[in-house]
This record gives structure tokens, C-alpha cells and sequence, in this order.
């Protein structure tokens, strides 16, 4: 490796992910209730859910670590803007950790979770300073201080590789990083088999892991800019108690967008998939941070 490149893992942004050695077929034509038993119906889901979101990365190269804090927002679903007429949101809040390997272009993870929201008020991308989720958390940047719909724990590995010149994943210039998750709370009311009828949540919870996608993986240049002093202000000085610096590949700030799917695992029968992940990971050069 040349000395005047040097690969910074940019573990990003709520995607999808095909998970190995399962046999998944996605579900199509699924519902989703935003509000719950509130007055808006269910939403036929063709297939999946639009994702964009800001994370934020600290890389501990001494000892091969990282940590991730992320919000996401969900607008629309296979394209289409909106909910069925549901004027509040469906957000995200992330946090996972893993070890990073500069030197060989790998990653993979160790803890962390994802919770999911839903919230009459559309204040996602402000500052929602308050009161605290139930995991203790502030109100950070309108991602957790709705309803929560869905918690899910970060199962130890996943990973990827650094893809420096963006020629080994169309659709992924930067590079591909899978995360699995396992569901451990379900929300009843608001996950809806294509039935119609059958809530997700009065099946067996065996396993939630997660499904295919490909995102955009982009290092913000320029985090003076509305609306990331929001963010920082939110995730890292009050969510991480930390000091943001911006001094990759040490300290970053990254967005992206993607998409979630529900999944279905033929055996056993009852298992179902939820997909979320990250991708990411560039080479830094000496001009540039990403190949686009």
C-alpha cells in the first residue's frame, strides 16, 4: 500500500444487506401503520422502506475501534413520498461499535442497537432537547422522542472491505459494510403481514436479521452547513458527550440514504427478516476524501 493512501472506514448509514447462509425471499406487499391505532390505515409496503440520515464516527486507531451514532428518517416507501395522508414521521436512532483494521481495509462489529420511532410531530432535523428515552438517551435531533415501534440488538460480526476506487460495487463506490441486527422489541398495532391481519408482533420473535441494499456513502466536507451543526450539536455534544473535531480518519461526520425490507426466513417459517446496515469505507488521498 502506498503511503500516500490511507483508507478511513467510514461505517455508514442505515442500508440493507443480504446476510450469508440464510435463505431469504423478501417480503412484498406488507402494511405499515404509522400511527397505530390512530386514524390513518395501514400503507401497503411493495417492498421497502426509503431511508436518509447523518452519522457520526470516531475511529480509536491505537486500538482498532470505532463508534457510531446516527439518527435516520423514513419519508416514503419503494419511491413514493408519504404515508397515507400521516402528517408525523418515522425516524431511527443508531449506535453500534466494532473493530476497524486500517491497514487490511476491514471492519466488523460488535454491539450496539437500533431503535425505531414513530412521531405525530415532524420535527426530525431540529433541536429536541427533553427528555430522556428509555434507554436514557436525550432527545436527539427528533430520531427518539415519538413512540417506538421497534428496538433491535446488533449480533456480533457482519463486516466488509474498503473498495478505494469504487470498482467492486456498482451503486457502492465507496465500498460495502453489512451489520446484522435481531429484533427484541416489536410494537403491536404497526407491522402488518401482507395478509392483512396478522401483526408481526403475534409471531414468534425468533430472529430479526437483516436483508440487501446499497446506499450512497458521502464524508460531510463542509459541517458548518445547516443542518449539521444541529446534529453535531445534538449526537455528539449531548447524545456522545463528546467533542466533535472533524479530523478523519480519526473523527468524521457521514450521510446517506437507503432502504429497509422486511424478510422472511422459510425455515423455521416464523422467523422474519428487518433489514438496516451501513456502508461506507473510502481511501483518503491527498486531495480527496471519496472517489464518486
Amino acid at each position: 500500500m502506498k503511503k500516500k493512501i490511507l483508507p478511513v472506514f467510514l461505517p455508514l448509514i442505515f442500508v440493507l444487506f443480504l446476510v450469508p447462509n440464510y435463505s431469504l425471499a423478501y417480503l412484498n406487499n406488507w402494511y405499515l401503520d404509522p400511527d397505530g391505532a390512530g386514524g390513518i390505515d395501514p400503507v401497503l409496503i411493495g417492498e421497502l422502506l426509503d431511508t436518509v440520515g447523518t452519522a457520526w464516527i470516531r475511529n480509536d486507531l491505537t486500538n482498532g475501534t470505532f463508534v457510531e451514532y446516527g439518527t435516520f428518517i423514513t419519508s416514503g416507501h419503494d419511491g413514493i413520498p408519504g404515508y397515507g395522508g400521516y402528517t408525523g414521521q418515522i425516524t431511527a436512532l443508531l449506535y453500534a461499535t466494532g473493530n476497524v483494521d486500517l491497514l487490511n481495509g476491514t471492519i466488523d462489529f460488535t454491539s450496539g442497537y437500533l431503535d425505531v420511532y414513530t412521531d405525530a410531530t415532524a420535527d426530525y432535523g431540529t433541536n429536541t432537547d427533553g427528555l430522556a428515552d428509555y434507554r436514557t438517551n436525550p432527545e436527539t435531533y427528533g430520531a427518539n422522542n415519538g413512540t417506538r415501534i421497534a428496538s433491535f440488538s446488533v449480533i456480533p460480526g457482519g463486516g466488509g472491505n474498503v473498495d478505494p476506487d469504487g470498482s467492486q460495487f456498482p451503486g457502492a463506490p465507496n465500498g460495502q459494510i453489512t451489520i446484522n441486527f435481531e429484533a427484541s422489541y416489536i410494537a403491536p398495532g404497526y407491522w402488518i403481514m401482507p395478509d392483512g391481519v396478522t401483526d408481526f408482533n403475534d409471531l414468534p420473535m425468533i430472529s430479526w436479521i437483516l436483508g440487501y441494499g446499497t446506499t450512497n456513502a458521502s464524508y460531510v466536507t463542509n459541517p458548518d452547513v445547516f443542518p449539521y451543526p444541529i446534529f453535531i450539536d445534538e449526537a455528539v455534544v449531548e447524545w456522545a458527550g463528546d467533542t466533535f473535531t472533524n479530523q478523519p480518519p480519526y473523527d468524521l461526520l457521514v450521510s446517506g440514504n437507503g432502504q429497509f425490507r422486511v424478510d422472511v426466513v422459510p425455515e423455521p417459517a416464523t422467523m422474519l427478516l428487518l433489514g438496516a446496515g451501513l456502508i461506507g469505507l473510502a481511501g483518503i488521498g491527498r486531495r480527496k476524501f471519496f472517489k464518486k
